[in-house]
């Protein structure tokens, strides 16, 4: 559009001279004709009053053609430059939000993570997953309270900060279409090695994230999304995961000691590779109280139950009995 401007600006004058040129010298040339009116022969002050006006529209027309081009090209420039400071703001508004995450107090903290969630959800296509390498980053290098603090009290002893846990509610905020966009660039949500002890989450979506090494002792993800997750390497003991989707996640040697699988749906969810590695402290009684669809049930092979030595087998209820 704008060489299409230029293009018309380089041409619009030579053309508009070129023809009120001709226009002069065929009226010279037939100003005989021109004085033939309706009525026979005008005054010679009448026609050039006539062809004042035909020169005038000559040459309004050109400038009117050229004033609405112009006005165009303004309207386009106008909305480049708001376009400029729109990117403009939300670049200061990331960056405000990131420099936030680094300062010493926890109510600053929270406040660049909650401006981070905010913008990550209005302009999703542009920062999602770039926010939620950010979060992700930040808590898999956050300590836990007992860490930060070389003195804790006893009640806070391997404590979740609140700072990682309001990321871990962030991220399990995430809607399908982020998880889409998610897989269609190649991003899983990383907690690799990540300090999580009684991270707490209700309900959310945390598919697809990758929670190997990290761990989640005490934790309570009740109702939530854990499918096609990696848990393997995990410590989970103690964690109750009721209601949890953990469909086609994977358990290699994550600890299971004294977890709680009552409801949770483990179609597809593997305990062993090849039944090498299994889940350690896994039970055919916890087994039991997890649902699994009868034509996916989970991967159990190798896998010992830790109290009778026996090899366990799948013989909990189906998926659709779940109330």
């Amino acid at each position: 559009m704008r060489a299409a401007f230029r293009f018309a600006g380089a041409r619009l004058g030579p053309i508009t001279v070129v023809v009120l040129a001709a226009a002069a010298i065929l009226s010279i040339c037939n100003w005989g004709l021109l004085q033939t009116g309706a009525e026979g022969l005008e005054s010679g002050s009448t026609t050039i009053r006539n062809l004042t006006f035909l020169f005038a529209g000559l040459i309004g027309l050109p400038l009117a053609i050229w004033r609405s081009l112009v006005s165009e090209r303004q309207a386009d420039t106008a909305q480049r430059q708001a376009e400029i400071a729109q990117q403009d703001l939300l670049n200061e508004r990331y960056q405000r939000g990131a420099a936030m995450l680094g300062s010493e107090v926890l109510p600053i903290r929270l406040g660049g993570i909650y401006a981070l969630e905010s913008l990550a959800k209005e302009h999703s296509k542009q920062y999602h997953v770039t926010i939620m390498q950010l979060l992700c980053a930040y808590a898999r290098h956050a300590r836990s309270t007992s860490e930060s603090d070389p003195t804790p009290a006893p009640s806070q002893s391997d404590k979740l900060g609140d700072d990682v846990q309001a990321i871990l509610t962030a991220v399990a905020s995430r809607q399908d279409n982020h998880v889409t966009d998610e897989r269609t660039r190649g991003f899983r949500p990383n907690f690799s090695g990540a300090t999580l002890p009684g991270l707490t989450l209700w309900s959310g979506n945390l598919s697809n994230s990758i929670f190997s090494d990290s761990i989640l002792t005490n934790a309570r993800l009740i109702g939530i999304n854990l499918s096609n997750s990696s848990m393997s390497d995990a410590d989970l003991s103690n964690s109750l995961l009721w209601s949890a989707n953990l469909s086609h996640a994977t358990f290699w040697d994550a600890n299971l000691t004294g977890a709680m699988l009552s409801g949770a749906n483990i179609s597809g969810a593997r305990f062993s590779i090849d039944g090498h590695s299994s889940a350690i402290g896994l039970t055919q009684k916890q087994l039991d109280e997890a649902r699994a669809d009868p034509d996916h049930p989970p991967y159990l092979e190798g896998v010992v139950d830790t109290q009778t030595g026996e090899l366990m087998e799948w013989q909990g209820e189906p998926l659709e009995e779940i109330p």
